[in-house]
């Protein structure tokens, strides 16, 4: 079912629109392979694809497209379910979304990506591209690759318009470097992630982070937070970013444990070079070697201004710090740490690190020392709030912040003979999120209710369009049908 609109297939890619449609089973290839189209140049909305999709050489692999590009290339309200196997270029949804000006906007994939190669993401292996932007998207896969590997986007690259209002929440884990756990690694010029998440674990080896591995493209980021653990086995490992250069993190946190086998481990940042980090601040325990902090591993030629760090901190050789592992060339100002709970009574960072009791870290004046009229006093006003001596400082309800909804859970049940398309696994979903839904009974039966039962007379909608901004429980109930309704053979 579903509706083509001035289709034309064109050197192996789809041209015009197609709304309504789906597929399902599994779909092999070699290059530029997807569960509903390999190539499109075109548009594609409320589609989607319950496949399992392998590529077996070549690049780009996705769950509903391979190869997405040209600027009116655009993909709204799609999701798609299954495994989605290749090596390079590989993601859930888009294996490459390659300068889609229409973007990909309100879209989901579930199941699991994995790549032997570089550029895995659970929604999209690789998004490059002054115009290529991802809004209101997430994911629940399970990502597995070896370099550049991310919950949402594998590589973002050249993507200034960026990623807004996505989440992840299935873990990933990489055999290599740049592993994030929404990004695996940001390149070029510069890129904007904004309100933004990630709540699931992430493990690789080198530049581990739980939002993003590798930052490096001057990136924005802005209304973000990781709260799964994060483990590496060698170095620049942090809670937010495994590594950042010239960047700019602003109201972000991390609050998962943070583990690292080498050194420049942070609670929020492994590796900090020429980026400024303000209004941040990491809680999760930081265990690692030499250049091990609360907040930041290593620190160069940055500019920190009121955040602190509040876990356990632990290295086993020089350099450790309750706040700062290292830091040269930079300046600190009006930051602190927990010496109580990080077990740490010094840090780098000169006289803007601050150590203070754990009492102390729950008192408002500790971060106001004039009062709130200081230009080195934290704004409780419109950024921060406590709760005087029970919490740390936090930031504003999400929503004065501009932070996301945190997603909504699904749960969907069938009562009878039918079944429901997609049937959607129980778990978390972006809220906002519309889902259609449609009911097939089985021969001789009716759909007679979704949830609660409809006043009498009244048919139950088929598909049933769903927006989820709650906590949902759905079940569809197949009975059998009036015998005036049976089909006889």
């Amino acid at each position: 079912i579903g509706q083509l609109d001035s289709i034309e297939e064109t050197d192996g890619f789809v041209y015009g629109s197609i709304d309504s449609c789906s597929a399902t089973g599994s779909v092999t290839g070699n290059e530029n392979v997807g569960g509903l189209v390999g190539g499109n140049k075109g548009r594609i909305s409320n589609s989607f694809a319950l496949c399992d999709v392998t590529e077996t050489s070549g690049t780009c692999v996705g769950g509903l497209v391979g190869y997405n590009g040209v600027a009116n290339a655009r993909i709204e309200s799609c999701y798609t379910s299954g495994t989605v196997t290749g090596i390079d270029t590989v993601g859930g949804l888009v294996g490459y979304n390659d300068n889609g000006g229409g973007g990909i906007l309100r879209s989901f994939a579930l199941g699991t990506v994995e790549g032997s190669g570089e550029g895995i993401g659970g929604l999209v292996g690789r998004n490059k591209g002054p115009d290529t932007k991802i809004e209101n998207c997430f994911t629940a896969a399970r990502v597995k690759g070896r370099e550049s590997v991310g919950g949402l986007a594998g590589i973002n690259e050249n993507a200034p318009a960026g990623l807004v209002n996505c989440f992840a929440n299935g873990p990933v884990t990489g055999t290599g470097s740049a592993i994030g756990g929404l990004i695996g690694e940001t390149t070029g010029t510069a890129t904007h992630l904004e309100n933004s998440y990630i709540t699931a674990p992430v493990s690789g080896e080198a530049r581990v982070g739980g939002l993003v591995g590798r930052n490096d493209a001057g990136a924005t980021i802005r209304n973000c937070f990781a709260s799964g653990a994060v483990e590496g086995t060698s170095q620049s490992i942090g809670g937010l970013l495994g590594s950042s250069r010239a960047s700019n993190i602003t109201i972000a946190y991390a609050s998962g444990p943070v583990t690292g086998s080498g050194p420049n481990v942070g609670g929020l940042i492994g590796e900090n070079e020429t980026t400024t980090v303000t209004n941040c601040y990491a809680t999760g325990a930081v265990t690692g070697r030499e250049n091990t902090g609360g907040l930041i591993g290593k620190n160069r030629a940055s500019w920190i201004a009121r955040c602190y760090a509040a876990g356990q901190v632990t290295g086993t050789r020089p350099s450790v710090g309750g706040l700062i592992g290292e830091s040269a060339d930079s300046t600190v100002t009006a930051c602190y740490w927990d010496v109580e709970a990080s077990s740490q009574t010094a840090s780098a960072g000169g006289t803007g690190a601050v150590g203070k009791t754990t009492l102390e870290m729950k008192q408002q004046n500790t971060f106001q020392p004039e009062a709130g009229t200081g230009a080195d006093d934290w704004d409780f006003y419109s950024v921060w709030e406590i709760e005087e001596e029970e919490i740390y400082p936090r930031f504003r309800e999400y929503n004065q912040m501009g932070l996301p909804n945190r997603p909504v859970h699904l749960t969907l049940r069938v009562e009878g003979p039918g079944t429901v398309q997609p049937m959607l696994p129980d778990g978390l979903y972006g809220y906002g999120t519309v889902l259609s839904l449609h009911a097939k009974p089985a021969p001789g039966y009716r759909l007679v209710r979704w949830a609660e039962p409809l006043p009498t007379g009244t048919l139950p909608p088929n598909p049933l369009t769903l927006e989820l901004t709650q906590d949902t429980s759905l079940t569809a109930r197949f009975e059998l049908a009036h015998p005036a309704m049976w089909v006889v053979r």
